[in-house]
């Protein structure tokens, strides 16, 4: 028994400078290194006391995956670390009013939909809800080839839009 606890902190231990390099290379804080490095080396433990004849590779992953689990813990907003905290607003953040440029931005787009006709307005319309061209295709039962037809449309019509808008071409 002694001597198979021997040989598993044995390999352990060569497996320092892995554990070391890992946790430098994903977070700078110091203290914060040390927690991690100490979180790798009892899941690797755990592992290799599971799993005698583990090779080190797959050690090497369960290291690495508890790694990310550990610095992934209470990120969540709604997670137990973060209930309670403040989320402090930038200055800037106070202001209601719009500046110009979001103000630009929107008539620029609500000009752009009324120049847009039929699946080119429906397409830029879920492209503005965020879908993606794929998840469009199928929603319209076509191809992504066609889908990517229409998003060059749009852009060309809205090259046209910000070309028009420049103040040299205006007076045109």
């Amino acid at each position: 028994m002694e001597t198979t606890v021997r040989k598993h902190l044995d390999r352990l231990a060569a497996f320092e400078p892995f554990i070391r390099g890992i946790a430098h290379r994903l977070t700078g804080d110091g203290d914060l290194q040390e927690d991690l490095a100490q979180e790798m080396r009892i899941r690797m433990w755990q592992t290799v006391m599971e799993k005698t004849d583990c090779t080190d590779s797959y050690l090497r992953q369960a290291c690495v995956g508890r790694a990310k689990d550990y610095l992934k813990a209470g990120r969540s907003v709604d997670s137990r670390k973060r209930r309670g905290s403040a989320v402090a607003l930038d200055d800037r953040s106070a202001s209601t009013e719009p500046d110009r440029g979001t103000i630009e931005t929107v008539e620029f787009v609500q000009r752009l939909r009324r120049d847009l006709v039929g699946k080119a307005r429906d397409v830029a319309d879920l492209l503005g809800r965020g879908r993606a061209p794929v998840q469009i295709a199928s929603g319209f039962g076509v191809s992504r080839q066609a889908i990517g037809h229409r998003i060059a449309e749009i852009r060309e019509r809205a090259r046209e839009l910000d070309f028009s808008r420049t103040p040299c071409h205006a007076a045109s």
